[in-house]
Protein backbone atom coordinates (compact mmCIF):
# COMPACT_ATOMS: atom_id res chain seq x y z
CA UNK A 1 0.00 0.00 0.00
CA UNK A 2 1.36 3.43 -0.94
CA UNK A 3 0.01 6.92 -1.42
CA UNK A 4 0.43 10.50 -0.20
CA UNK A 5 0.30 9.40 3.47
CA UNK A 6 2.10 6.05 3.09
CA UNK A 7 5.41 6.28 1.17
CA UNK A 8 6.48 3.43 -1.07
CA UNK A 9 8.68 1.03 0.92
CA UNK A 10 10.72 -1.94 -0.13
CA UNK A 11 10.03 -5.20 1.77
CA UNK A 12 13.06 -4.82 4.05
CA UNK A 13 12.12 -1.27 5.09
CA UNK A 14 8.53 -2.29 5.70
CA UNK A 15 9.65 -5.23 7.86
CA UNK A 16 11.94 -3.04 9.97
CA UNK A 17 9.24 -0.43 10.54
CA UNK A 18 6.77 -3.15 11.50
CA UNK A 19 9.13 -4.81 13.96
CA UNK A 20 10.45 -1.61 15.54
CA UNK A 21 7.20 0.34 15.58
CA UNK A 22 4.14 -0.11 17.74
CA UNK A 23 1.07 -2.10 16.75
CA UNK A 24 -2.63 -1.73 17.54
CA UNK A 25 -4.69 -4.91 17.19
CA UNK A 26 -8.45 -4.34 16.98
CA UNK A 27 -10.60 -7.44 17.33
CA UNK A 28 -14.14 -7.61 15.98
CA UNK A 29 -14.52 -4.02 14.74
CA UNK A 30 -17.54 -4.21 12.40
CA UNK A 31 -17.09 -3.44 8.71
CA UNK A 32 -18.25 0.04 7.82
CA UNK A 33 -17.09 1.61 11.09
CA UNK A 34 -14.58 4.43 11.15
CA UNK A 35 -11.13 3.78 12.59
CA UNK A 36 -8.18 6.14 12.77
CA UNK A 37 -4.94 6.91 14.52
CA UNK A 38 -3.80 10.52 14.94
CA UNK A 39 -4.75 12.66 11.91
CA UNK A 40 -6.29 10.09 9.55
CA UNK A 41 -9.41 7.95 9.71
CA UNK A 42 -10.62 5.16 7.43
CA UNK A 43 -13.76 3.10 6.87
CA UNK A 44 -12.81 -0.47 7.72
CA UNK A 45 -13.62 -3.66 5.82
CA UNK A 46 -14.22 -7.26 6.84
CA UNK A 47 -10.52 -8.15 7.01
CA UNK A 48 -9.39 -5.16 9.08
CA UNK A 49 -7.44 -6.15 12.20
CA UNK A 50 -5.57 -3.01 13.30
CA UNK A 51 -2.58 -0.83 12.44
CA UNK A 52 1.18 -1.39 12.37
CA UNK A 53 4.36 0.72 11.91
CA UNK A 54 3.20 3.25 14.54
CA UNK A 55 6.00 5.62 15.63
CA UNK A 56 6.92 5.13 19.28
CA UNK A 57 7.66 8.75 20.20
CA UNK A 58 5.06 10.78 22.05
CA UNK A 59 1.36 10.01 22.32
CA UNK A 60 -1.11 8.77 19.73
CA UNK A 61 -4.86 9.14 19.56
CA UNK A 62 -6.99 6.17 18.55
CA UNK A 63 -10.39 7.19 17.12
CA UNK A 64 -13.33 4.95 16.24
CA UNK A 65 -17.06 5.17 15.59
CA UNK A 66 -18.86 7.03 12.81
CA UNK A 67 -18.66 10.48 11.24
CA UNK A 68 -21.28 11.76 13.68
CA UNK A 69 -20.35 9.79 16.79
CA UNK A 70 -16.67 9.29 17.57
CA UNK A 71 -14.84 8.05 20.64
CA UNK A 72 -11.09 8.23 21.24
CA UNK A 73 -8.35 6.88 23.46
CA UNK A 74 -4.78 8.09 23.96
CA UNK A 75 -2.07 5.44 23.71
CA UNK A 76 1.69 5.45 24.12
CA UNK A 77 3.62 2.56 22.60
CA UNK A 78 7.17 1.37 23.22
CA UNK A 79 9.22 -0.10 20.35
CA UNK A 80 7.74 -3.46 19.29
CA UNK A 81 4.85 -3.08 21.75
CA UNK A 82 1.42 -4.42 20.83
CA UNK A 83 -1.78 -3.00 22.33
CA UNK A 84 -4.94 -5.07 21.88
CA UNK A 85 -8.51 -3.77 21.79
CA UNK A 86 -11.78 -5.67 21.32
CA UNK A 87 -15.12 -4.37 20.05
CA UNK A 88 -17.90 -4.64 22.63
CA UNK A 89 -21.19 -4.70 20.72
CA UNK A 90 -23.23 -4.06 23.89
CA UNK A 91 -21.78 -0.57 24.39
CA UNK A 92 -20.43 -0.08 20.84
CA UNK A 93 -16.90 0.70 22.04
CA UNK A 94 -13.39 -0.62 21.46
CA UNK A 95 -12.16 -1.73 24.89
CA UNK A 96 -8.52 -2.42 25.80
CA UNK A 97 -7.94 -6.00 26.86
CA UNK A 98 -6.31 -7.05 30.11
CA UNK A 99 -2.75 -8.41 29.69
CA UNK A 100 -3.73 -12.08 30.09
CA UNK A 101 -6.38 -11.84 27.37
CA UNK A 102 -4.18 -9.71 25.12
CA UNK A 103 -1.08 -11.92 25.31
CA UNK A 104 -1.93 -14.48 22.57
CA UNK A 105 -3.06 -11.76 20.17
CA UNK A 106 0.07 -9.71 20.89
CA UNK A 107 2.23 -12.77 20.26
CA UNK A 108 0.48 -13.38 16.95
CA UNK A 109 1.08 -9.79 15.88
CA UNK A 110 4.75 -9.94 16.92
CA UNK A 111 5.25 -13.12 14.88
CA UNK A 112 3.68 -11.36 11.84
CA UNK A 113 0.82 -13.86 11.74
CA UNK A 114 -1.64 -10.95 11.64
CA UNK A 115 0.37 -8.87 9.20
CA UNK A 116 -2.06 -9.25 6.28
CA UNK A 117 -4.90 -7.73 8.33
CA UNK A 118 -2.93 -4.75 9.67
CA UNK A 119 -2.88 -1.47 7.79
CA UNK A 120 0.24 0.76 7.81
CA UNK A 121 0.40 3.93 9.87
CA UNK A 122 0.16 7.03 7.60
CA UNK A 123 3.84 7.94 7.95
CA UNK A 124 3.41 11.01 5.75
CA UNK A 125 1.40 12.66 8.55
CA UNK A 126 3.83 11.89 11.36
CA UNK A 127 5.72 15.21 11.24
CA UNK A 128 2.49 17.20 11.39
CA UNK A 129 1.17 15.09 14.27
CA UNK A 130 4.41 15.35 16.25
CA UNK A 131 4.36 19.16 15.95
CA UNK A 132 0.69 19.30 16.95
CA UNK A 133 1.19 17.20 20.10
CA UNK A 134 4.75 17.95 21.23
CA UNK A 135 3.56 19.40 24.56
CA UNK A 136 0.82 16.83 25.30
CA UNK A 137 2.60 14.96 28.08
CA UNK A 138 1.35 12.27 30.48
CA UNK A 139 1.01 15.06 33.06
CA UNK A 140 -1.22 17.08 30.70
CA UNK A 141 -3.49 14.06 30.12
CA UNK A 142 -3.62 13.31 33.85
CA UNK A 143 -4.53 16.93 34.61
CA UNK A 144 -7.41 16.65 32.14
CA UNK A 145 -8.46 13.32 33.72
CA UNK A 146 -8.14 11.40 30.44
CA UNK A 147 -4.90 9.50 30.98
CA UNK A 148 -4.63 6.20 29.05
CA UNK A 149 -6.58 3.98 28.75
CA UNK A 150 -9.54 6.27 29.50
CA UNK A 151 -12.06 6.38 26.64
CA UNK A 152 -12.67 9.98 25.59
CA UNK A 153 -15.93 11.22 24.10
CA UNK A 154 -17.39 14.60 23.15
CA UNK A 155 -19.76 14.40 26.13
CA UNK A 156 -19.71 12.50 29.41
CA UNK A 157 -22.81 10.85 30.81
CA UNK A 158 -23.74 13.73 33.12
CA UNK A 159 -23.25 16.23 30.27
CA UNK A 160 -25.57 14.26 28.00
CA UNK A 161 -28.33 14.38 30.61
CA UNK A 162 -28.40 18.16 30.19
CA UNK A 163 -29.03 17.93 26.44
CA UNK A 164 -32.60 18.37 25.16
CA UNK A 165 -34.40 15.29 23.92
CA UNK A 166 -34.16 16.47 20.31
CA UNK A 167 -30.42 17.19 20.40
CA UNK A 168 -29.73 14.66 17.66
CA UNK A 169 -29.33 10.97 16.98
CA UNK A 170 -25.62 10.85 17.85
CA UNK A 171 -26.24 12.38 21.28
CA UNK A 172 -29.05 9.89 21.86
CA UNK A 173 -26.74 6.99 20.98
CA UNK A 174 -24.08 8.23 23.37
CA UNK A 175 -26.69 8.67 26.11
CA UNK A 176 -27.93 5.12 25.51
CA UNK A 177 -24.42 3.64 25.59
CA UNK A 178 -23.58 5.44 28.83
CA UNK A 179 -26.82 4.22 30.43
CA UNK A 180 -26.13 0.64 29.31
CA UNK A 181 -22.58 0.73 30.61
CA UNK A 182 -23.63 2.18 33.95
CA UNK A 183 -26.31 -0.52 34.31
CA UNK A 184 -23.76 -3.27 33.63
CA UNK A 185 -21.36 -1.71 36.14
CA UNK A 186 -24.08 -1.46 38.79
CA UNK A 187 -25.07 -5.10 38.23
CA UNK A 188 -21.43 -6.19 38.51
CA UNK A 189 -21.02 -4.27 41.77
CA UNK A 190 -24.07 -5.99 43.25
CA UNK A 191 -23.03 -9.45 42.04
CA UNK A 192 -19.44 -9.24 43.27
CA UNK A 193 -19.08 -6.69 46.08
CA UNK A 194 -16.07 -8.39 47.69
CA UNK A 195 -13.49 -8.61 44.93
CA UNK A 196 -11.15 -5.63 45.48
CA UNK A 197 -8.04 -7.51 44.38
CA UNK A 198 -9.46 -8.52 41.00
CA UNK A 199 -10.81 -5.04 40.43
CA UNK A 200 -7.42 -3.59 41.23
CA UNK A 201 -5.78 -5.91 38.74
CA UNK A 202 -8.23 -4.85 36.03
CA UNK A 203 -7.43 -1.21 36.72
CA UNK A 204 -3.81 -1.79 35.86
CA UNK A 205 -2.12 -2.30 32.51
CA UNK A 206 -4.51 -2.84 29.62
CA UNK A 207 -2.04 -3.43 26.82
CA UNK A 208 0.29 -6.33 26.18
CA UNK A 209 3.79 -5.43 27.21
CA UNK A 210 2.81 -3.61 30.42
CA UNK A 211 1.44 -0.23 29.37
CA UNK A 212 0.28 1.80 32.36
CA UNK A 213 -3.41 1.77 33.26
CA UNK A 214 -5.64 4.59 34.45
CA UNK A 215 -8.45 5.15 36.90
CA UNK A 216 -11.74 6.96 36.90
CA UNK A 217 -11.86 10.43 35.40
CA UNK A 218 -12.13 13.31 37.82
CA UNK A 219 -15.55 14.82 37.50
CA UNK A 220 -16.45 12.30 34.79
CA UNK A 221 -17.92 8.83 34.82
CA UNK A 222 -16.16 6.04 36.63
CA UNK A 223 -14.81 3.07 34.74
CA UNK A 224 -13.62 5.22 31.86
CA UNK A 225 -10.84 2.84 30.97
CA UNK A 226 -12.59 -0.51 31.37
CA UNK A 227 -10.09 -3.30 30.82
CA UNK A 228 -12.25 -6.18 29.76
CA UNK A 229 -13.19 -9.04 32.06
CA UNK A 230 -16.76 -7.75 32.17
CA UNK A 231 -15.87 -4.23 33.32
CA UNK A 232 -18.13 -1.55 31.86
CA UNK A 233 -16.59 1.36 29.98
CA UNK A 234 -18.06 4.83 30.08
CA UNK A 235 -16.60 7.63 28.03
CA UNK A 236 -15.23 10.67 29.83
CA UNK A 237 -14.59 14.23 28.71
CA UNK A 238 -11.48 16.29 29.32
CA UNK A 239 -11.53 18.48 32.41
CA UNK A 240 -9.77 21.79 31.80
CA UNK A 241 -8.28 24.50 33.97
CA UNK A 242 -10.61 27.48 34.43
CA UNK A 243 -8.75 30.35 32.76
CA UNK A 244 -11.52 32.97 32.75
CA UNK A 245 -10.68 35.44 35.57
CA UNK A 246 -14.38 36.28 35.98
CA UNK A 247 -15.47 32.65 36.46
CA UNK A 248 -16.20 31.21 39.88
CA UNK A 249 -13.46 28.73 40.84
CA UNK A 250 -14.02 25.47 42.79
CA UNK A 251 -12.83 27.15 45.99
CA UNK A 252 -15.40 29.93 45.58
CA UNK A 253 -12.91 32.59 44.52
CA UNK A 254 -12.57 34.51 41.25
CA UNK A 255 -9.42 35.44 39.38
CA UNK A 256 -10.24 39.14 39.57
CA UNK A 257 -10.33 38.86 43.36
CA UNK A 258 -11.40 42.02 45.13
CA UNK A 259 -9.92 44.42 42.58
CA UNK A 260 -11.86 47.57 41.86
CA UNK A 261 -11.52 50.62 39.66
CA UNK A 262 -8.15 51.23 38.05
CA UNK A 263 -6.62 48.05 39.52
CA UNK A 264 -9.33 45.94 37.90
CA UNK A 265 -8.99 47.75 34.58
CA UNK A 266 -5.20 47.23 34.50
CA UNK A 267 -5.59 43.58 35.49
CA UNK A 268 -8.00 42.92 32.62
CA UNK A 269 -6.30 45.03 29.94
CA UNK A 270 -3.05 43.10 30.36
CA UNK A 271 -3.59 39.68 31.88
CA UNK A 272 0.08 38.90 32.50
CA UNK A 273 -0.49 38.83 36.26
CA UNK A 274 -3.34 36.34 35.82
CA UNK A 275 -1.21 34.22 33.47
CA UNK A 276 1.57 34.13 36.06
CA UNK A 277 -0.88 32.97 38.73
CA UNK A 278 -2.23 30.21 36.49
CA UNK A 279 1.26 28.99 35.61
CA UNK A 280 2.29 28.90 39.27
CA UNK A 281 -0.86 27.34 40.71
CA UNK A 282 -2.61 25.35 37.97
CA UNK A 283 -0.01 24.24 35.44
CA UNK A 284 3.02 23.65 37.65
CA UNK A 285 3.99 19.98 38.18
CA UNK A 286 3.93 18.44 41.68
CA UNK A 287 6.92 19.70 43.72
CA UNK A 288 9.97 17.44 43.83
CA UNK A 289 12.71 18.76 46.07
CA UNK A 290 15.17 16.12 44.83
CA UNK A 291 15.60 17.69 41.40
CA UNK A 292 15.70 21.21 39.94
CA UNK A 293 12.70 22.56 37.97
CA UNK A 294 12.54 20.81 34.61
CA UNK A 295 12.67 22.69 31.33
CA UNK A 296 11.53 21.46 27.96
CA UNK A 297 13.96 21.01 25.11
CA UNK A 298 12.82 24.32 23.59
CA UNK A 299 13.60 26.24 26.80
CA UNK A 300 10.07 26.30 28.20
CA UNK A 301 9.55 25.75 31.90
CA UNK A 302 7.45 22.78 32.99
CA UNK A 303 4.46 25.00 33.80
CA UNK A 304 4.70 26.82 30.45
CA UNK A 305 4.83 23.47 28.66
CA UNK A 306 1.82 22.39 30.72
CA UNK A 307 -0.27 25.33 29.51
CA UNK A 308 0.77 24.75 25.89
CA UNK A 309 -0.05 21.08 26.36
CA UNK A 310 -3.61 21.96 27.31
CA UNK A 311 -3.83 24.35 24.35
CA UNK A 312 -2.79 21.55 21.99
CA UNK A 313 -5.01 19.00 23.72
CA UNK A 314 -8.13 21.16 23.47
CA UNK A 315 -7.50 21.81 19.78
CA UNK A 316 -6.90 18.11 19.10
CA UNK A 317 -10.11 16.96 20.82
CA UNK A 318 -12.13 19.50 18.87
CA UNK A 319 -10.42 18.48 15.63
CA UNK A 320 -10.86 14.73 16.06
CA UNK A 321 -13.99 14.40 18.23
CA UNK A 322 -15.84 17.67 17.44
CA UNK A 323 -15.91 18.42 21.17
CA UNK A 324 -17.39 21.90 21.56
CA UNK A 325 -16.17 22.26 25.16
CA UNK A 326 -12.64 21.74 23.88
CA UNK A 327 -13.15 24.39 21.20
CA UNK A 328 -14.26 26.86 23.86
CA UNK A 329 -11.21 26.12 26.04
CA UNK A 330 -8.90 26.52 23.05
CA UNK A 331 -10.44 29.93 22.31
CA UNK A 332 -10.15 30.99 25.96
CA UNK A 333 -6.48 30.02 26.10
CA UNK A 334 -5.71 31.85 22.85
CA UNK A 335 -7.51 34.95 24.14
CA UNK A 336 -5.52 34.75 27.38
CA UNK A 337 -2.17 34.46 25.62
CA UNK A 338 -2.99 37.26 23.19
CA UNK A 339 -3.87 39.55 26.10
CA UNK A 340 -0.60 39.22 28.01
CA UNK A 341 1.64 41.80 26.37
CA UNK A 342 4.03 42.23 29.31
CA UNK A 343 4.44 38.47 29.82
CA UNK A 344 5.08 37.84 26.13
CA UNK A 345 7.81 40.50 26.09
CA UNK A 346 9.41 39.10 29.26
CA UNK A 347 9.39 35.55 27.88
Amino acid sequence: MSGPDVPSLDPEEALQLTQRGGTLVCLGLPAGREFGVDLRSYTVGDRFGGMKMIPTQGVHFLVFGTDMDRTGCFVSLAPSEVAVFRWDAAVELLLPLAPAEAAPHAAAASSLSLDASLGPYPLGTWGEWAALTQHISPAALARAAIAPPTLVGPSAAEDLEALPAGAGASAARRRSRCAQAEAVQAEANVAAPAAPAAAGERAGSCAAGGAAGGGASEGGSEGGGGCGGGAAAVTATARYVEVDPHALRPDGSRGVGGRRGGALTSFLLDRSEWLGWLLAHEYSPPPDSSRPPARAADGLSACEAGLLGELQLSFLLFLRLSCLASLEQWKRLLSLLCGCGAALKAR
